[in-house]
């Protein structure tokens, strides 16, 4: 069985690449678009949630904090790994500004300072950067998706997984 969480910072293309994986047989799981609102039943965090449904190869992206990789990491050992999405914060304001969502049209020092504010809250419920620093493998994602596609092949392809 292969668990592979996709993290990054918005825009970063961490859902491109945990789409991609259900493509190839993955089920998916995108953490933002689950009731992430609601409190869950034992830690308090859905990746708990989340573990207690995985029955096969799965990816799940959005993951926001270190306890969510830490259950993960205790639940599923070396089966588990974390995959970061990184990318300039040119590349990834450039794919925020085309995709032309409710909100997305920010100027570039907006889209800086939204960044700068949501870093500086620092609750513990939204630490991107942290969880960044514990993966196992990074993809840098600033050219064309194909060729982040092509990595994401790379790595099912020389990992032990």
């Amino acid at each position: 069985m292969k668990i592979l969480a996709v993290v990054g910072q918005p825009a970063s293309g961490k859902d491109t690449v945990a789409d991609y994986l259900a493509i190839k047989g993955f089920h998916q799981h995108i953490v933002a678009f689950i009731d992430a609102g609601v409190v869950h039943r034992t830690t308090g965090y859905l990746a708990e949630d989340i573990a207690d449904t995985i029955t096969g190869d799965t990816v799940v992206s959005g993951f926001r904090n270190t306890a969510e990789i830490e259950i993960f990491r205790r639940r599923f050992d070396k089966n588990f790994k974390l995959i970061a999405v990184e990318s300039s914060e040119q590349a990834r304001y450039e794919r925020i500004h085309s995709r032309n969502r409710e909100g997305d049209d920010l100027t570039f020092e907006q889209f800086q300072a939204e960044e700068l504010a949501e870093k500086a809250k620092n609750t513990g419920s939204h630490e991107v950067d942290k969880v960044i620093a514990l993966a196992d493998v990074a993809l840098q994602n600033d050219g064309t998706k194909d060729e982040l596609l092509e990595k994401v092949d790379l790595f099912l392809n020389n990992t032990n997984h």
